[in-house]
């Protein structure tokens, strides 16, 4: 089936299909929180300009741990 309708029977399609028809969710949960985190990123990068380190933007992410996304934007805000 996967080689006549997904063009691809590897062993990763097929662990891929099965991930996300367990938990339909995931994948949109990864791109909201992917592009929430891009847009914080960029509006650091502007706030802060020549003084913005990534590697500093990074500890404040990881810093909060598994935290709604409206406390994580509040947290970098200030």
């Amino acid at each position: 089936m996967f080689a006549k309708y997904a063009w691809d029977a590897s062993d990763f399609a097929k662990k891929e299909l099965t991930r996300y028809s367990s938990d339909p969710g995931q994948a949109t949960a990864y791109m909201i929180g992917q592009q929430a985190l891009i847009k914080l990123r960029n509006l650091a990068t502007e706030k802060l300009k020549d003084k913005f380190e990534l590697k500093d933007f990074h500890y404040q992410i990881l810093l909060q741990g598994s935290s709604p996304l409206d406390y994580l934007e509040d947290h970098i805000n200030r």
